[in-house]
C-alpha cells in the first residue's frame, strides 16, 4: 500500500542555529489491510513521520510509494491523490474542529471541496454517522456539546467521508478515558473489516499496539531500530532498545 525509502527530515530550531533530525534514513513498508504498529517513546520521531506520510510535512530525503507510485510533493496531482487515498486522525480530538462551525459544516467540508452535491453529501455523512454510532440530527450542534470520545468517532468519520485505503492513527485514543480508549479501539477493527482499510497505528502504549497490530515497528531518536512480525517483535525482541521498551512495561503473555 505505502513504502517508505529512505526519509530523513530535519527541522532547525529557530535563532538558535540548531537543529533536530527527526527522521533518519527510515524506511518502512505498510502491506496492503495491514495494521503497522509504530511504536516509541514520545519525541521519537513518530508524529513526525505520519506527518510526512499524509503530506503534511515534505521529507527533506527519500521516496514516498503510494501502491508502487513515487509521490512527487511538487505535483499538485499527486497531493491531491495522495490526500484522497491517505487520512490522519489525530490524537486530541478537541482541537480537531473549528469551534465556530458545527459537526456538520466540519464534516461536509471535505465532499464540498471534492465538488458533491448537498443532497448526496448529506446523505453521505448521514450512513457514516449511522455506521460510527452518532446520531445525525446531533450534528447542528458545536463541538464543545460533544465528549471527547463522541468527537474522536466524528474525527474518524471525516477522515472516512473521503474514501481512503490508508488512515494514519495518530496516538488515535491516548488522550480518552480508559473505558473510552476500547470503545474506539473496537469500532476501529469494526471499520477495517467494514471497509477493507489498512491503517498506520501510532503509539507509545506497547500494550495497545501489540493488541492490534500485524506487523510493528520500533522507534528510537528519528531512527527504526526493529520492524517485523507482531508476535516476534513481542515475544523475541532482538534490539537492546526494544528489550528495554518491554522490559519497562512488559507484554502479558
Amino acid at each position: 500500500m505505502l513504502e517508505l525509502k529512505d526519509i530523513s527530515k530535519t527541522f532547525k530550531k529557530k535563532g538558535t542555529g540548531l537543529s533536530v533530525q527527526a527522521a533518519k534514513h527510515v524506511s518502512l513498508n505498510i502491506p496492503e489491510q495491514s495494521i503497522v504498529g509504530l511504536v516509541g517513546e514520545s519525541g521519537c520521531g513518530k508524529s513526525t513521520l505520519s506527518r510526512m506520510v499524509v503530506g503534511l510535512e515534505k521529507a527533506d530525503s527519500g521516496t514516498i510509494a503510494l501502491k508502487g507510485k513515487n509521490i512527487d510533493y511538487r505535483n499538485p496531482r499527486d497531493l491531491s491523490h495522495l490526500r484522497k487515498s491517505v487520512q490522519i486522525v489525530f490524537q486530541d480530538p478537541n482541537t480537531t474542529f473549528n469551534p465556530r462551525r458545527t459537526l456538520l459544516a466540519s464534516l461536509e467540508e471535505g465532499l464540498v471541496n471534492k465538488g458533491m452535491g448537498k443532497t448526496d453529501r448529506l446523505k453521505k455523512v448521514r450512513d457514516l454517522t449511522d455506521i460510527i454510532g452518532i446520531s445525525y440530527a446531533n450534528l447542528e450542534k458545536y463541538p464543545h456539546q460533544f465528549s471527547g470520545g463522541q468527537k474522536q468517532r466524528l474525527s474518524i468519520a471525516r477522515a472516512l467521508l473521503m474514501e481512503p485505503e490508508l488512515l494514519v492513527l495518530d496516538e488515535p485514543v491516548s488522550s480518552l478515558d480508559v473505558s473510552v480508549q476500547a470503545q474506539i479501539i473496537n469500532l476501529l477493527m469494526d471499520l477495517r473489516k467494514e471497509f477493507g482499510l489498512t491503517y498506520l497505528f501510532i503509539s507509545h502504549d506497547l500494550h495497545l499496539v501489540g493488541y492490534v497490530s500485524t506487523l510493528i515497528a520500533v522507534m528510537k531518536s528519528g531512527e527504526i531500530v526493529e520492524q517485523g512480525d507482531a508476535e516476534q517483535i513481542l515475544f523475541e525482541p532482538k534490539h537492546s532498545y526494544t528489550k528495554q521498551l518491554f522490559a519497562s512495561s512488559p507484554i502479558i503473555h
